[in-house]
């Protein structure tokens, strides 16, 4: 949330949306602007926290599988030397 906070394009998105939902006849607009505002930051904060949630609870069943180890030592080595082979078959530019 913090990271939401401080990031320049969300205060831009938010200020470019917010204002299309706020009904200026129906008066208070700031409290308007507020309940809207508190109302992304509920979504986001539950959102987020679904998310960290199920990725906890996976990564505690993954965490003491041997075959899920095995999986992340060969995935993990052959995508590196495929880079590795990638970035040696690329030919350079040349300089002329």
């Amino acid at each position: 949330m913090i990271v939401n906070t401080l990031n320049p394009k969300t205060a831009l998105f938010i200020f470019a949306l917010l204002p299309q939902f706020v009904a200026v006849d129906a008066g208070r607009v700031w409290l308007q602007v507020l309940v809207l505002g508190l109302t992304l930051c509920v979504l986001g904060l539950t959102c987020d926290g679904m998310y960290a949630f199920a990725a906890g609870s996976a990564a505690d069943r993954l965490r003491g599988s041997r075959a899920m180890a095995w999986v992340e030592r060969w995935v993990g080595g052959t995508v590196l030397v495929g880079l590795g082979l990638f970035a040696a078959a690329v030919a350079r530019p040349s300089s002329s």
